[in-house]
């Protein structure tokens, strides 16, 4: 499920990538890092499932 999420926001997070530069960072580590981040707000706000609208505005 966290996948299934991940891949319709993952473009914000290379867009991060893109104005923040992290040396030695992969896109790897950008996308792990950005799991991790979806995976607490998800914990921290389960509602944000049923009203996936409100996932870009975090």
């Amino acid at each position: 499920m966290l996948e299934k999420y991940y891949e319709k926001l993952k473009g914000i997070v290379h867009r991060c990538r893109t104005d923040y530069y992290l040396h030695l960072w992969e896109i790897e580590d950008w996308d792990q890092e950005g799991l991790i981040c979806l995976y607490e707000l998800l914990e921290a706000q389960p509602d944000l499932v049923e009203e996936e609208k409100k996932l870009y505005v975090y």
